[in-house]
């Protein structure tokens, strides 16, 4: 069976969209040679607190990491 979302969870939804394509952009500008995983994992993980997120792979299966980037 399908559940229909209610008008606020759409809205959430819609939230998290925003900030994950604001995460993308932000994220996207440190990939260049020479960058470290570390900068990038510190610039997500800092723009998802401010923008009043949790980070959902944080603590996820033990990891210590927001994301998974890698040198």
């Amino acid at each position: 069976m399908v559940r229909l979302k209610s008008p606020e969870e759409i809205c959430k939804i819609e939230i998290a969209a925003k900030v994950v394509a604001e995460v993308l952009a932000v994220v996207e500008s440190y990939a260049v040679e020479g960058a470290s995983a570390y900068d990038m994992e510190r610039a997500a993980e800092e723009l998802i607190e401010r923008r009043g997120g949790i980070p959902a792979f944080k603590g996820y299966s033990g990891s210590s990491t927001t994301s998974l980037f890698s040198d």
